[in-house]
């Protein structure tokens, strides 16, 4: 009798981790990856298929401000495109809700640049040093871009 319910036990674990596996790499299938993107008007992911093109950072150092709460923080990141085809920007991400994005152009020619601007509404965060951040995703050479804007936010004087 024992044994019996030992089987059963090690049977049902069995059943359970398989079914986990499953379900996992089902979903894992679903998502959209660094290989694919998202086609807006059909909601279904597509093959990334990158271009010759190479957005470039031309303002590499940024530099932590002193801000009093409330205040709107603004960091430019200009990017121009080296390569030898035309990048598009095809979605971005924010750390947070306070954050927004402000991308003038998702499409860049060889040659040309485009002027990425993240503004953080500072009136609900805490005291203290802070790092907003933003990812960028493009069909060029590299396909994520980390932007952040560090800053060190005060009491209102």
């Amino acid at each position: 009798m024992k044994r019996s319910n030992t089987n059963k036990s090690v049977f049902v674990i069995i059943l359970c981790a398989t079914f986990s596996l499953i379900a996992c790499s089902k979903e894992k299938a679903k998502g959209n990856d660094v290989n694919t993107v998202i086609n807006k008007e059909t909601k279904q992911d597509l093959p990334l298929k990158k271009t010759r093109g190479e957005l470039n950072l031309s303002n590499k150092k940024l530099v932590v401000d002193t801000i009093q709460k409330g205040s709107i923080v603004v960091q430019s990141f200009n990017f121009v495109n080296t390569g030898l085809e035309a990048v598009s920007i095809l979605s971005s991400t924010k750390s947070c809700g306070c954050t927004e994005l402000e991308i003038p152009s998702d499409y860049v020619k060889p040659n040309d640049s485009v002027l990425v601007s993240m503004r953080i509404d500072t009136k609900d965060k805490n005291l203290g040093y802070h790092k907003s951040s933003a990812t960028l995703k493009t069909d060029g050479q590299r396909t994520f871009y980390y932007l952040q804007a560090p800053y060190f936010l005060v009491e209102k004087e």
